[in-house]
């Protein structure tokens, strides 16, 4: 698969412990997942600039993710792998797209990439945020078993989209 760090399973070990939860935050964890991409363009028909190919790589970042310590669940790290899982989708559907972007110079493909990135950020986030708001952090059983199944489901697909996902 192209998209390293699509299969990883987290675990507690991968977040920083706090004792209380930062203000503003509702839940008793937080996942702070990214993906990244390395880009390589070439010439296509006539002048055109196309992807030639692309590595993609989804990371949990260690340093901003944070659970508090005595509310480590197993419930709650299935929700925050969630977490994990929507960014991974995400991730596979902004390479994707980056597969099929031309351009007429190497600028006007750097900031296609760029636009594509922040269109992919933007969905996830706002993905994350209804996964929270819906399952309230995990506290809401049904409805998490739901997004645990849809999200599996998705992962499962080669075409699997976030636009399949609970409303």
């Amino acid at each position: 698969m192209p998209i390293d760090g699509f299969d990883t399973q987290i675990s507690w070990s991968g977040f920083t412990k706090v004792t209380t939860k930062p203000r503003n935050f509702d839940g008793d964890a937080y996942t702070y997942a990214t993906f990244q991409s390395d880009v390589k363009p070439a010439r296509g028909e006539g002048k055109t600039i196309v992807v030639k190919s692309a590595d993609v790589a989804v990371r949990l970042n260690a340093r901003q993710s944070w659970a508090v310590d005595g509310k480590l669940t197993d419930d709650l790290l299935t929700h925050e792998q969630g977490h994990y899982n929507i960014t991974a989708l995400g991730a596979r559907e902004f390479y994707t797209a980056l597969l099929k972007l031309k351009a007429k110079d190497p600028k006007s493909l750097g900031d296609a990439i760029q636009d594509l990135n922040d269109k992919w950020e933007k969905k996830i986030d706002t993905l994350n945020k209804r996964y929270d708001e819906k399952t309230d952090h995990s506290k809401v059983k049904a409805e998490q078993e739901k997004w645990n199944k849809a999200i599996a489901a998705e992962k499962q697909k080669a075409d699997g989209s976030l636009d399949n996902l609970p409303q």
